[in-house]
């Protein structure tokens, strides 16, 4: 994204404790193991356009505005 857009984006961890608060905690984790880091066939089944991944879109948008 910020190839794309040309701003720093940046991590910031939250506790563990305030994750579970939200109920989030295991979401987190997953995504911080890069477990998800996918597409899967319910964008296409839904709209009836490929997935992609969230660097592609980003692209798209920025070649858009």
């Amino acid at each position: 994204m910020s190839e794309h857009t040309g701003r720093p984006i940046v991590h910031r961890s939250i506790a563990p404790a305030e994750l579970t608060a939200c109920g989030v905690a295991s979401l987190d984790e997953r995504i911080a193991r890069g477990l998800e880091a996918r597409t899967t066939p319910f964008v296409e089944e839904i709209t009836g356009e490929r997935p992609r991944s969230l660097n592609d879109f980003a692209a798209t948008l920025t070649r858009s505005a």
